[in-house]
């Protein structure tokens, strides 16, 4: 008879201390009450995501205000139709999802990256781009595999074929946006490009890339059904494109874009994907930061997207939009910022050069490079240094190129060798 594993085990122990936390807990006091202190963090984490990822466990707010609940199972209950008055009732610069504290806090400069689509900001955008629309598609890559496809074209192994294809698709997409010689506009042209970069080889009839839905769909997790006519679907999609371009405020064009074309699901697949990409238009026109939901975990997001769907209700995906157009500003201003030396890099400077060598001369692949370092973490660092070692080291790898690899004492055929590896 085979026996549960010690994850398994781990995970029950989660679920019940949860069972006993009905207003939910905190990650740290998980920790203890599942009895998990020979745990890292970062293992900690992974089984809390794992949980949310297969239903049983559920999460809220974001960094430190995070709690986990047990998940009560969500019954979809009498459908929803789509109802075409959500949509005619919106007059633009008359009617306004964001009200005008949302828009004040929003408004003011733009981004720190002033050449806009252009320059050697642009690798950056994009790998932020791609990962964080892929993560909330349920994309498993972490992005510093996105970067390293972005910066030089390396695809991670090994990958079920449809997360590779939908990761080149994202990277595909994010390019088209941010090419200077596209003309990209709130417009079918544009949107409908967009919407089939990103289905590229995932739909059964290829016909359907680019196309607008000509038969039914499903929105899993939701009562909700969007419109099946084909007229209903061109007219409607005709429509938020046309009253989109009559927002003057940036920010509000890009929320409304977000939240129309993902209430219409006007293509046969990556509607969630197209709607938050597409929203970034005016604000890459304005030349100012992306929308990146980087600390919006993706339950949270659906939930923000069923309010819509099912009620025509705003507010918590306004929410979300807004706090993630703040952070995303702070960030990259942090970015623009003199640089501040990283304690913890500062502090095991020499571990880490030390473990990067070592990881280059093996040239083991990802996840064994991966074990290798949490081994050497979990044995030689005290637990709350573990996190920020194992990002330091990932961010090391990330950016070991040519003209660094001296300071690892690496010579140039053992990086030559390492480099015709990846």
């Amino acid at each position: 008879m085979n026996q549960p594993s010690s994850l398994d085990n781990r995970r029950r122990q989660i679920l019940e201390a949860l069972q006993d936390r009905p207003g939910g807990a905190t990650r740290q006091e998980l920790q203890v009450l599942a009895r998990l202190q020979d745990l890292d963090e970062q293992a900690v984490r992974r089984l809390l995501a794992q949980l949310v990822a297969q239903g049983a466990a559920r999460v809220t707010g974001q960094t430190k205000a995070r709690l986990y609940f047990l998940a009560t199972p969500r019954s979809v209950g009498a459908p929803v139709d789509y109802q075409r008055t959500f949509l005619e009732a919106y007059q633009p610069d008359a009617t306004r999802y964001l009200d005008q504290a949302a828009r004040d806090r929003l408004a003011g400069p733009g981004g720190p990256w002033p050449e806009g689509r252009t320059g050697p900001a642009r690798r950056r955008i994009m790998a932020d781009l791609a990962w964080d629309s892929l993560r909330l598609e349920g994309g498993a890559c972490s992005r510093a595999e996105v970067q390293r496809l972005v910066e030089g074209g390396e695809t991670p192994a090994p990958r079920a074929p449809r997360e590779l294809q939908m990761l080149l698709n994202h990277k595909a997409a994010v390019e088209f946006l941010l090419d200077p010689d596209q003309a990209i506009a709130v417009d079918p042209t544009t949107v409908c490009n967009l919407s089939a970069l990103l289905n590229e080889n995932l739909l059964a009839d290829p016909m359907d890339e680019g196309r607008l839905r000509a038969r039914e769909c499903a929105v899993p997790g939701s009562a909700y059904r969007p419109p099946a006519a084909p007229g209903v679907i061109a007219a409607d999609f005709r429509q938020i494109l046309d009253s989109a371009r009559g927002i003057t405020d940036p920010f509000e064009q890009a929320f409304f874009l977000l939240v129309q074309l993902s209430y219409l699901q006007p293509f046969s697949g990556a509607n969630g994907a197209t709607a938050r990409l597409a929203a970034n238009i005016p604000l890459l026109h304005r030349r100012g930061t992306p929308l990146l939901f980087l600390e919006v975990p993706p339950d949270l997001f659906a939930e923000g997207l069923r309010a819509v769907w099912e009620q025509n209700e705003v507010a918590p995906l306004r929410d979300l939009f807004v706090g993630a157009c703040e952070r995303t500003r702070e960030r990259c201003a942090a970015e623009a910022a003199p640089a501040r030396p990283d304690p913890v890099r500062l502090r095991y400077r020499g571990e880490i050069k030390a473990v990067v060598r070592a990881l280059v001369l093996a040239g083991e692949s990802a996840p064994e490079a991966d074990r290798r370092v949490r081994a050497h973490a979990q044995s030689r660092l005290p637990g709350e240094a573990r996190a920020g070692f194992l990002a330091a080291v990932e961010a090391e790898l990330a950016s070991l190129h040519d003209g660094n690899f001296a300071r690892y004492q690496l010579r140039p055929s053992q990086f030559a060798a390492w480099k015709a590896k990846r």
